[in-house]
């Protein structure tokens, strides 16, 4: 199903749910517009519904368009995770996702990210442009964009990009610390530890705990302080977030 036809859906689906927070059932739809019941229940079932019927029926609901679309619109954020086609758009085009974490996490306008990675007019226009086919944001004038999903939204388990992610960041800090072994307080310290599940995931969970009320303070660096040492603890990604290693974002013109 192309993304038109997905969005296409998507309204359908609002409008009956509108249809049934008003209480309107389809004879009564049928009776107001004029038509059988058997062809509301044709209209209603496949995402092909005429625009001047579909106006007629938010005018019944007491709905504007806008309105319908904002609703669907809000109904599309609350996607726990990312599509598998969105997953694999970002694993076989990271610079896309890079992309996405600057205008979205990092709030960063256009002319922020031309200026700081040398990016064309063009290749902006064109990053917006899958972002909008690929369903995560939808395209206004002049390059305007308002996004179509959650802050909170993550990867799903078995997520190809995240898979990258993780091995990305392991190869980045294996190598900072192989490189620094020869500095007093770099060390990687390795151990496996019998538990229970409940408390393996209490101790997780202390874990992040920590992680982010030592993240609040906005410190240089987390518990830094004289005879301090590193450690390096090891979360699953999905408890980690979605940070990008988004050095490089490449020009794609034309």
């Amino acid at each position: 199903m192309s993304y038109s036809q997905e969005l296409a859906q998507q309204i359908l689906d609002t409008l009956k749910q509108a249809l049934l927070d008003k209480g309107l059932r389809y004879q009564e739809l049928a009776d107001a517009l004029g038509v059988s019941i058997a062809t509301i229940k044709r209209m209603m079932n496949k995402p092909s519904l005429p625009f001047d019927t579909l106006l007629e029926i938010c005018h019944l609901v007491g709905l504007s368009f806008d309105e319908l679309l904002e609703r669907t619109q809000d109904a599309q954020s609350r996607r726990a995770e990312f599509t598998k086609e969105q997953d694999d758009a970002f694993h076989n085009e990271p610079g896309l996702y890079a992309f996405l974490a600057n205008i979205f996490w990092r709030e960063k306008s256009l002319a922020e990210i031309q200026q700081e990675y040398s990016l064309s007019e063009a290749s902006c226009y064109l990053y917006l442009r899958k972002l909008e086919k690929l369903g995560v944001l939808q395209l206004g004038l002049d390059n305007s964009y308002h996004f179509l999903i959650s802050e909170r939204i993550t990867f799903e388990q078995h997520s190809r990009f995240a898979r990258q992610q993780a091995r990305q960041a392991m190869s980045v800090l294996g190598n900072y610390l192989l490189d620094n072994m020869h500095r007093p307080n770099n060390y990687i310290a390795l151990c496996q530890m019998h538990l229970e599940e409940d408390e393996a995931m209490a101790l997780i969970t202390r874990m992040k705990e920590f992680w982010h009320s030592e993240r609040k303070l906005n410190r240089p660096a987390v518990g830094q302080h004289e005879g301090a040492k590193t450690y390096t603890f090891s979360l699953q990604l999905a408890d980690c977030g979605y940070q990008s290693y988004d050095d490089f974002i490449p020009n794609i013109d034309g």
